[in-house]
C-alpha cells in the first residue's frame, strides 16, 4: 500500500516486536502468496489466453469468462500483494492500513473507490482533489474535480489511452451516480446495484487489459453481441477451464466476499477459538506447501502491479 511518511513516523522511532505480531505476520503474507499463486495465476492463464485470441474468432461466452476472470485475476494479484506487504510490515513491527476492502460488494461506484486500492485513492483525494477545491466550490467545479483525478488515476498506471479511458469510465460514472442519472440512492435500484457495480468494472477493465482501444472494442462486441466464435478457439480456452481452474474460481467468488471473515469473527468469540486458531494454522501451512508446489511446477508469474 501508498503509505505516508506521517502515518509511520512514529513506528519507525517506536517499533515493537512481540511472537504475536511474527506470528499475525507470517500468517498474513502467506495469505496473500494464496491469493497470488493458487487464484489469481490460475485466473491468469484463462484471462491470458482470451486476450491473446483474435476478437473475429472470439465467441460469447470465452469473451465473457476471459473478462471476469481477468477481473478477478487483478483483484487476487494486487490483493495479495497488499496482504503480503502488510504481512511483512507487521513481521518487522509496521502497521500498514488495509489496501482492499472487498469492492465487489459494493453498490454504487463511489463505494468501490473507497474499497478498492485506497491507498491510492486516499493520496488523490489528499494531494489532487481537495487542493482543487474538493466539493467545496460548487457543483460544475466538484464534477469536474473528480473527472481530472480520474483522468489522473488512469494516467498512473501508464500513457496507454487504455488507461486514462479506463479511468474516465469509472470517473463518469461517479458524475451520473452524483446527479441521480444512475439512480444507485433510489430503493427500487437497490436488488441491481451489485450487477450494475460488476458490469461497470467487468466492462472497464477489459478496456484496462487490452493492447488498445481497438482491442478492447473487439472484445466488447464480442461479450455483448451473441456469436458461436470459432470452434478451434473456443475449444482452446474450455481446454483450461481444469478442475483445478474451477476450485480456484469458486475460491476467488467466496473471498470476493466477507464469508470467511464473518465465519472467522464468529468463530473467535464461540467457545472453540483455540480449535479455530489450530485449524488457521493448518490451512495456511497447507496453502504455503500447495504455493511451493505451483511455483516449483511453474514459470514466473510476475505481479500485475509491477508495471505500474
Amino acid at each position: 500500500p501508498i503509505v505516508r511518511y506521517e502515518d509511520i513516523s512514529y513506528q519507525l522511532r517506536h517499533r515493537e516486536f512481540s511472537s504475536d505480531r511474527v506470528s499475525r505476520g507470517i500468517l498474513r503474507f502467506i495469505f496473500g502468496l494464496g491469493k497470488k499463486v493458487l487464484v489469481a495465476n490460475q485466473m491468469g492463464l484463462v484471462a491470458d489466453k482470451v486476450f491473446s485470441s483474435s476478437t473475429d474468432s472470439l465467441g460469447t461466452a470465452p469473451a465473457w469468462i476471459g473478462a471476469l476472470c481477468y477481473t478477478l485475476q487483478i483483484f487476487f494479484d494486487f490483493s495479495g500483494y497488499s496482504d503480503m506487504a502488510i504481512g511483512l510490515g507487521c513481521i518487522f513491527g509496521f502497521d500498514f492500513k488495509e489496501n482492499f476492502n472487498y469492492p465487489f460488494v459494493s453498490s454504487s461506484i463511489q463505494e468501490f473507490w473507497r474499497r478498492w486500492h485506497i491507498s491510492l485513492s486516499t493520496w488523490f483525494k489528499e494531494y489532487v482533489y481537495i487542493p482543487l477545491g474538493g466539493n467545496r466550490k460548487g457543483k460544475l467545479r466538484t464534477d469536474l474535480n473528480k473527472l481530472f483525478v480520474f483522468f489522473l488515476t488512469g494516467l498512473w498506471h501508464g500513457a496507454n489511452f487504455t488507461f486514462i479511458v479506463w479511468g474516465l469510465i469509472h470517473g463518469v460514472c461517479q458524475f451520473l451516480e452524483n446527479h441521480d442519472i444512475i439512480p444507485v440512492k433510489k430503493k427500487w435500484f437497490k436488488p441491481f446495484s451489485h450487477i450494475y457495480v460488476l458490469l461497470v468494472t467487468v466492462t472497464a477493465f477489459v478496456v484496462f487489459r487490452a493492447d488498445s482501444m481497438s482491442h478492447a472494442a473487439g472484445v466488447l462486441t464480442d461479450m455483448f453481441n451473441i456469436k458461436a466464435g470459432s470452434a478451434s478457439v473456443n475449444n482452446e480456452v474450455f481446454a483450461l477451464i481444469t478442475p483445478l481452474f474451477i476450485v480456484s474460481f469458486l475460491f476467488a467468488v467466496l473471498l470476493s466476499a466477507p464469508v470467511f471473515r464473518k465465519i472467522e469473527a464468529k468463530m473467535a468469540d464461540s467457545d472453540y477459538s483455540e480449535g479455530c486458531m489450530i485449524a488457521e494454522y493448518a490451512c495456511s501451512l497447507l496453502i504455503y506447501v500447495l504455493c511451493i508446489l505451483s511455483l516449483s511446477s511453474g514459470s514466473y508469474n510476475p505481479f500485475i502491479y509491477f508495471r505500474f
